[in-house]
């Protein structure tokens, strides 16, 4: 009977570390770099880089480990393809520090494999390209939070919208880089990671690199793994145009306003008026503070004036 293969999936989740020394020998790993890499990863083995990385990716990791072992520089959040030991490819950002011993001398080098959900997800397109060649092509901005709300990845598009890079927003919080006016309040994200629902083309008002708020339509989608557990979420965007503040409508003004009747009723009603206004009384004692002049005759009988209503400051007391 053949021995029954591991399921990597049934592993913790998370970002993965795996502790080689000088030598490409395995000191320690844990059981979320075996779940990424897809392979058993046993203290005392040997991992070639040329095993992880393809030939594309293996000179800049091969030049981390180099820097880290010799000078002890860290590298973070690099991204590239690696192999798992079926031989399928897949997209992840990983980071490269020294490892010190106890007389403070670099024994080894810490490969951490970042658990990144976009990639995950890029992985299982099986177009033959690498996952971010489809992520930077797409017309609107994109961007991936992890379930601890750091942003994982952010499009070209994502950047020309809101003017922060890549290397500006990936590991921040999404709120230290959108603002958005509901991110402390009826943040969508967070409704979709708390509900597992979609929202699709709700507006919200960002801020921008430059400090111009920004409309948006977004729509949010989770990321799932096998289990249908959330492990983040997926964001995209697209500008609805600067925020434009309407002045409040000015008042009509004061003075002349046409009166204008086509119908043989309204006209026989308008030349009515001169007589009627003719014969009104309008006494000051009556408190009037505002009224109509009729422009007649002389002038156009249809055309009415409003007037101005007087201020109680300019009746003197005890005017009647």
């Amino acid at each position: 009977m053949s021995a029954r293969l591991p399921d990597f999936n049934d592993l913790p989740a998370g970002d993965g570390v795996l502790i080689l020394s000088p030598e490409g020998v395995i000191l320690s790993a844990t059981l979320q770099a075996e779940r990424l890499l897809r392979r058993r990863l046993e203290p005392g083995g040997f991992v070639p880089l040329a095993e992880v990385f393809p030939p594309d990716h293996l000179s800049q990791a091969e030049l981390a480990v180099e820097e880290a072992l010799g000078a002890g520089v860290s590298r973070s959040n690099l991204l590239a393809q690696v192999y798992r030991e079926s031989g399928q490819v897949v997209s992840l950002k990983y980071s490269v520090a020294p490892l010190y011993g106890p007389d403070q001398k670099i024994t080894g080098v810490v490969l951490t494999l970042h658990d990144d959900p976009l990639s995950r997800a890029g992985s299982e397109l099986g177009l033959g390209v690498p996952t971010e060649a489809v992520f930077e092509h797409l017309d609107r901005g994109v961007f991936v939070v992890n379930e601890r709300w750091r942003i994982t990845a952010f499009n070209q598009r994502a950047q020309e919208i809101t003017g922060f890079s890549p290397e500006e927003a990936v590991g921040r919080f999404c709120w230290e880089v959108f603002q958005a006016d509901r991110c402390k309040r009826g943040c969508f994200l967070r409704a979709t990671l708390e509900d597992g629902a979609t929202r699709q083309d709700q507006r919200i008002s960002v801020l921008t690199k430059a400090g111009e708020r920004l409309d948006l339509l977004v729509s949010t989608a989770p990321i799932k793994n096998k289990r249908g557990a959330i492990i983040g979420g997926v964001e995209t965007f697209q500008p609805l145009g600067l925020v434009v503040i309407e002045a409040p409508e000015a008042p009509a003004p004061l003075g002349e306003v046409e009166i204008v009747g086509r119908s043989a009723a309204m006209k026989r009603l308008l030349e009515m008026l001169p007589d009627v206004a003719a014969k009104a009384l309008v006494s000051k004692s009556a408190g009037a503070l505002c009224g109509l002049q009729l422009l007649h005759p002389g002038g156009n009988p249809h055309r009415i004036r409003t007037l101005r209503p007087r201020q109680r400051s300019l009746y003197r007391r005890g005017d009647p």
